[in-house]
């Protein structure tokens, strides 16, 4: 492809966190939408490029556990995170929970360029 699969990857999270950070410091309507649609966009470009390069780096037998282990991940912690953003917002105020997923979505991106030299697919 031509643009590769870890660099999608860490470009949406690049993109998540510094969105998360301005929608913080924006108060212009245009601006704000035009963040939360690019939210929107580097959140649902990572997928499919996760699931790809998880099913390049595992092996068959692997493979099934491997995405159920996602799978589950992603259904209850954004679940309890769905909560925890509310309970977060309601208590330190409504900006809080971006400022939370900007920092995890940087922290993210940063860990993935640091461990990309030992992620390489399986041998067959």
């Amino acid at each position: 492809s031509f643009v590769s699969r870890k660099t999608i990857v860490i470009l949406s999270y690049l993109t998540l966190g510094v969105m998360a950070y301005l929608l913080t410091t924006i108060t212009d309507i245009f601006l704000i939408i035009v963040i939360m649609i690019l939210l929107g966009i580097s959140s649902f470009i990572s997928f499919p490029a996760i699931f790809s390069y998880v099913s390049e780096l595992t092996d068959d037998p692997s493979e099934g556990k491997t995405f159920g282990y996602i799978f589950t991940f992603q259904l209850g912690i954004g679940t309890l995170l769905l909560f925890i953003s509310g309970v977060t917002a309601d208590i330190w105020g409504i900006w809080t929970p971006f400022f939370i997923l900007g920092f995890f979505s940087l922290l993210t991106a940063l860990l993935f360029i640091i461990n990309q030299s030992k992620l390489r697919p399986i041998a067959i």
